[in-house]
């Protein structure tokens, strides 16, 4: 009811083996889970370093996680800073159908 009527994406976000972060999609609109949600994956990789998760690789300042959404492996990488984030890359498969 809190988000009634436009309703709300969700991302549901657990550290896996190996580092990697798992995500899983639910999003508005389709109304069930879905294979990835980039804004999604994006948010959820950020969340993880306000959260204090330990990112999969660092190189400079630049932070990268590994992520596992429900059928394909991507990575997030960007630039942390004081009070934003910034050359934030999604990288991945963009199958359209398969």
């Amino acid at each position: 009811p809190a988000f009634a009527p436009v309703g709300a994406n969700a991302n549901f976000v657990s550290l896996s083996q190996g580092g990697f972060l798992s995500v899983r999609t639910f999003e508005k609109g389709v109304e069930a889970e879905t294979l990835a949600c980039g804004t999604g994956i994006t948010a959820s990789a950020i969340a993880s370093y306000i959260r204090g998760i330990e990112p999969s690789e660092r190189c400079g300042a630049m932070v990268k996680y590994n992520i596992h959404a429900r059928q394909d492996d991507l990575s997030v990488e960007f630039l942390p800073g004081a009070d934003c984030f910034t050359d934030v890359y999604l990288t991945g498969p963009a199958d359209l159908i398969r």
